[in-house]
């Protein structure tokens, strides 16, 4: 049986929502930031004869989003990386959008490459944190990844690619779990302790 992934608790503290907060309370020093916060996802594992491996090029994302300044929440919202929409009443484009309750503008988010953010997780990363997506988020921000939607590829040690959905995960106390045979280097191979969060970084 497949145990789906964990939801991650809907606070209304979350990453984004953290620096908003910080940005409203300088602003009485006269201090206040350039920059909007950009929303990194990292993931953790060990790896067991997997050289790499990282969601599918041009993977979609499946996330829960929540109103960076209030309460609410829009689930399972596809995020696209080849999708470029017009901001209305802009010469802008993003990647994904949508509108609050009550509010005139739209909130958006976009890719953006960033030096913290790695294309894939490296036998050498095993263990630690490694950002493999962010986003510029504008009046909301991720707060839940949909791990069973997503497309992974793995690389053996001798060359052999895997790939394999995130429904193929198995989760149990808040970590992952992926078996597979190397038939090419005649190995088990293993993705375990599999862990995800978003986190606020740098917008360098």
């Amino acid at each position: 049986m497949i145990r789906r992934p964990p939801r991650s608790t809907l606070s209304s503290s979350s990453a984004a929502s953290d620096v908003y907060k910080r940005q409203v309370s300088t602003q009485s020093t006269g201090f206040c930031p350039r920059t909007m916060p950009v929303i990194a996802l990292f993931i953790k594992a060990e790896l067991d004869a997997i050289k790499q491996f990282a969601p599918c090029e041009d993977h979609v994302y499946c996330m829960d989003m929540k109103n960076t300044l209030g309460e609410e929440f829009r689930e399972e919202c596809m995020v696209d990386p080849t999708e470029e929409d017009e901001l209305e009443g802009s010469k802008g484009t993003c990647n994904f959008h949508l509108k609050w309750e009550g509010s005139k503008k739209a909130s958006y988010c976009n890719f953006v490459a960033n030096k913290q953010v790695k294309t894939e997780y490296t036998e050498e990363d095993a263990r630690t944190w490694v950002a493999i997506a962010a986003w510029d988020c504008r009046g909301l921000e991720p707060v839940n990844w949909h791990v069973d939607r997503a497309q992974f590829v793995a690389s053996g040690m001798e060359g052999a690619e895997f790939e394999f959905e995130g429904s193929a995960v198995e989760f149990e106390d808040g970590a992952g779990e992926w078996y597979d045979y190397d038939e090419d280097a005649a190995v088990p191979v293993s993705i375990t302790q599999l862990q995800w969060k978003f986190e606020a970084i740098p917008d360098k």
